[in-house]
């Protein structure tokens, strides 16, 4: 039997693939294929991916089937007939990662134990792969046929069992006891650094000073027609929507791998794309797998001004006019022309970028490690300049906002450590020094088994 796919009835699957619900048999005999059945308009798509078939008195095709359009998705266990149009759903869900080259899921029936077995195959980072075996015993349960229900239970507690109640009883006294006790210890810990004559000396009757311009108007990053690469990936259309969620994981790196690998002169060659997404195709089957998810993205930012994903000589490229604003390129050029001065609105602008987290901080690709590194190291070295040339009497808060962008990169840089204690000591804020301090010093020692080599107290001899 041969049941259901995805794709175009055409073969262009650049026209657009669907959900295909037909249900042939192949007599491996004579090779003749025998249509049985179609369904149309179905209420809740699924691609099937593994399939098996069981001795019963009515015979029926098991299938694993999940969503389409989905990546971080599930899978269901279907039961379909294979003498009329008709499926019913017999299990509960499955958490399933989908990437359409290396997700694999595959279904087994075993007689001699009556049960039914699904092998999840997920990719990891460098290349590896998760493997997960369930079991289902058979028969599997129509779903729609369960009726104990928590409804139920809300309308005949007498059918529920009695100890269940004491049980969380029992439960919720124990988890108080533990609110309790944990409060009490958050207590004493306070009274004891309330007690530390040290501490005291060091964070008394001081108010933090605000330098502060009141001519100045709030920064704000655009909302509508932007591209995000730090932090969380957002694309925001002319009508402010955020598109990111349309994007599949294959779609997300292949955009980015154009945005990020692009040079000055012409952009990154099919032959680089190629040895990045689709490393065991063919020539050809790359390229038809590239043009067909390059028109998927076209058709994502359809609705978004001022971007074109163009390809000249072999080159693809990413072309951003005045009318989006991508943080990354903006960074980049603050990089590339790192001795020119900056406005104060320019600041503010990198400080509001950086806060939002490091770059693609969420992608995962051995392509972007070295991408990230270079990036990074470039992006330090900028901010120790930019840091330099402000003077820190006149300037700590901004002696402060440029050390927690250094601090978000790399935790535990001494010298944007430093900085920040020094410009909290400067805008007689010890109190918050201190706490800093402490966390930093104590994952110091964590990380090289030493102790951080500067005392609280030596921070204040400059202080003026």
């Amino acid at each position: 039997f041969v049941f259901g796919g995805y794709g175009n009835a055409s073969g262009q699957q650049e026209l657009g693939p669907q959900c295909l619900y037909d249900l042939y048999l192949l007599n491996l005999n004579d090779s003749s294929i025998t249509k049985k059945w179609s369904m149309e308009n179905i209420q809740d798509n699924f691609i099937p991916m593994g399939s098996t078939t069981t001795d019963e008195q009515n015979p029926a095709l098991y299938v694993l089937g999940f969503p389409p359009f989905l990546n971080d998705t599930y899978l269901r266990l279907y039961r379909v007939s294979l003498d009329n149009p008709g499926y019913s759903v017999v299990s509960d869900t499955l958490h399933f990662f989908f990437d359409e080259e290396q997700s694999k899921a595959t279904l087994f029936f075993f007689k001699k134990t009556q049960e039914f077995y699904a092998v999840l195959k997920s990719p990891e980072k460098d290349d590896s792969a998760t493997y997960r075996i369930f079991s289902l015993t058979y028969p599997p349960v129509n779903r729609q046929l369960m009726t104990f229900t928590f409804q139920t239970i809300l309308s005949n507690p007498e059918s529920f069992p009695h100890y269940i109640y004491w049980l969380v009883l029992a439960f919720s006294l124990v988890m108080l006891f533990l609110f309790l006790f944990l409060l009490k210890k958050l207590h004493l810990a306070e009274e004891k650094m309330e007690e530390s004559e040290e501490l005291q000396m060091l964070i008394q009757d001081k108010t933090p000073v605000i330098y502060e311009n009141p001519q100045k108007t709030t920064v704000v990053l655009p909302e509508k027609n932007a591209i995000y690469l730090f932090g969380e990936f957002r694309i925001l259309d002319d009508q402010g929507n955020d598109l990111a969620s349309d994007f599949t994981i294959k779609l997300k790196q292949l955009f980015l791998s154009i945005l990020l690998l692009a040079n000055d002169d012409n952009g990154v060659s099919n032959e680089k794309l190629n040895s990045i997404h689709w490393t065991y195709h063919t020539p050809q089957s790359a390229k038809n797998n590239r043009n067909v998810n390059i028109k998927k993205i076209r058709d994502i930012l359809a609705s978004t001004k001022g971007i074109q994903i163009l390809h000249q000589d072999g080159f693809w490229s990413v072309r951003l006019s005045g009318e989006i604003f991508c943080d990354y390129q903006f960074i980049l050029k603050k990089l590339k022309n790192s001795t020119q001065p900056i406005t104060r609105e320019e600041f503010e602008k990198i400080i509001l970028i950086l806060n939002q987290g490091m770059l693609v901080d969420n992608e995962k690709a051995p392509w972007l490690d070295s991408v990230k590194s270079k990036f990074t190291t470039a992006l330090l070295d900028y901010l120790f300049t930019l840091a330099s040339s402000f003077e820190k009497s006149k300037n700590p808060q901004a002696i402060q906002k440029i050390a927690n962008a250094i601090l978000k990169s790399d935790p535990l840089n001494e010298e944007a450590f430093k900085l920040k204690i020094e410009s909290l000591v400067m805008q007689k804020n010890r109190h918050q020094a201190f706490v800093e301090y402490e966390y930093f010093t104590r994952e110091y020692e964590k990380m090289y088994g030493v102790s951080f080599p500067q005392s609280f107290k030596s921070f204040f001899n400059s202080e003026s």
